[in-house]
């Protein structure tokens, strides 16, 4: 049986109520409950960015207790980062993952694009993000903060743990 990676937490968050836990960066080990999952090969490697960006996708656009609908577009963890890209100081360890949601997109075209969702992993104590060119949206602390700023046309951008 052949499944996209990117669906599998959505998928078991739908037909189980066991603990997921992902380790590693790249050919991540997925455990549900006390079972451990190798997922991805040295010639189909899956990328533990992309499997939480995706997760976080679906809670998004699914989640009755945020504003809904709204659409989201995952920028890729394999695609290279400027090194002048933002840099946003976030508290942990190195190599915990951080997603950070910025409304640029929505804000510039009046909201028929999509809020942008990166999934990095903190480096050097920073979380790395590009947005637009020259422009550092004002950090908000919560989604409900981000999209009152949408509503408002400014841009923001909010960053949480991938554990939160």
């Amino acid at each position: 049986m052949l499944i996209v990676s990117t669906l599998v937490i959505p998928h078991l968050n739908w037909v189980t109520a066991l603990p997921l836990t992902l380790t590693g960066d790249k050919n991540l080990t997925l455990r549900v409950g006390t079972l451990a999952l190798q997922l991805g090969t040295a010639v189909a490697p899956v990328l533990t960015a992309d499997v939480l960006a995706a997760a976080l996708i679906d809670e998004r656009r699914t989640n009755s207790q945020m504003p809904l609908p709204v659409v989201v577009q995952k920028v890729s963890s394999s695609q290279p980062l400027d090194p002048a890209a933002s840099q946003l100081q976030v508290p942990g360890k190195d190599g915990d993952y951080f997603a950070a949601a910025q409304n640029i997109l929505s804000v510039n075209t009046w909201g028929r694009e999509p809020e942008i969702l990166w999934v990095r992993a903190r480096r050097n104590g920073k979380l790395q993000f590009t947005g637009e060119a020259g422009v550092w949206p004002r950090v908000v602390n919560s989604q409900a903060e981000l999209d009152h700023a949408t509503a408002r046309k400014v841009k923001e951008a909010v960053a949480c743990s991938t554990r939160s």
